[in-house]
C-alpha cells in the first residue's frame, strides 16, 4: 500500500494516515515505481490516479456485468486441435508453466496407491511452483525452480509415469473490462507409462506398411482418464 500523507512527512496530517481514504494499494513492482519516482508521482497526483479509479470502478459496478469466462483467442488454432507435448526435461515444464496464467493437472489413478499418492503431491508441487513463479526474478531462483522441476520429471518416470503438457490461447472476457485479456493456460496430464506403450502399439498395429516417412508421435489419452 502506498500512502500520501506518508509521501509528505507531514505528522500533522488531519486524520488516520493509515485509513483508507488515504491508502492506495498497489502491485509491488507498481508501488516500488512510484516510490523510486519522487518528483514523478507527486502527493496530488496521487490522490487524482486514485479518485480516478474509485469513478471507474463505482461506474463500473453499476453497470450490469458481464459473467466471467475463458474462450479460445479466434487468433490462435482451436484447443481441440493442440497436441500433448511429452515433457523430456525441467526446464521445458518450467518456461511452460512459469508463462502462464492458469494451470490445469490431471493424472491416471492406475497402479499401486503409493505411487499415486507420490505423483499427486508431485503435481500438486509443481502448481505451487507455478502460482510463484511471477515472484522468482533473480536468477538462482528461476534455476532452482529448474532443479526441482527436473527432479519431479525425474522421479515420475522412475514410479511409471510420463508427464505431457500443451499450451492453449484463450481470452478471458466479461467481468470489469470491456475489452477481452489474452490469457494463456496450460494443461498438463501425467499417465502411467503404460498407457504410452498401448497408445503406440495401438498406432503400430493400425499404420499402413512403413513408407519410410517415419510414424507421428502417439496422441496422450483425454486429461482425467
Amino acid at each position: 500500500m502506498a500512502s500520501a500523507a506518508s509521501r509528505t512527512g507531514d505528522a500533522n496530517y488531519p486524520g488516520d494516515v493509515d485509513h483508507h481514504e488515504n491508502l492506495i494499494l498497489l502491485c509491488r513492482i507498481h508501488h516500488k515505481m512510484i516510490d523510486d519516482q519522487v518528483n514523478e508521482w507527486t502527493v496530488d497526483k496521487l490522490r487524482d490516479t486514485k479518485r480516478s479509479h474509485e469513478s471507474w470502478v463505482e461506474e463500473r459496478l453499476r453497470a450490469t456485468p458481464q459473467r466471467v469466462q475463458l474462450i479460445p483467442d479466434p487468433g490462435f488454432p482451436n484447443p481441440k486441435d493442440i497436441r500433448y507435448d511429452l515433457i523430456i526435461s525441467g526446464a521445458q515444464l518450467w518456461n511452460l508453466l512459469s508463462g502462464a496464467k492458469s494451470w490445469r493437472f490431471s493424472y491416471s489413478q492406475e497402479g499401486a496407491e503409493e505411487e499415486v499418492d507420490e505423483m499427486v503431491g508431485m503435481l500438486d508441487e509443481l502448481q505451487d511452483w507455478a502460482d510463484i513463479s511471477g515472484d522468482l526474478f533473480g536468477l538462482k531462483q528461476q534455476r532452482d525452480a529448474v532443479k526441482r522441476f527436473e527432479e519431479i520429471v525425474l522421479r515420475a518416470a522412475e514410479i511409471g509415469y510420463v508427464i505431457y503438457a500443451r499450451e492453449l490461447a484463450l481470452l478471458m472476457t466479461g467481468g470489469a473490462y470491456e475489452e477481452p485479456w489474452s490469457w494463456k493456460q496450460v494443461e498438463v496430464y501425467a499417465p502411467r507409462a503404460t498407457v504410452l506403450f498401448d497408445e503406440v502399439a495401438k498406432h503400430m498395429n493400425s499404420a499402413p506398411a512403413d513408407d519410410g516417412e517415419g510414424t507421428a508421435a502417439p496422441e496422450p489419452g483425454q486429461p482425467g482418464a
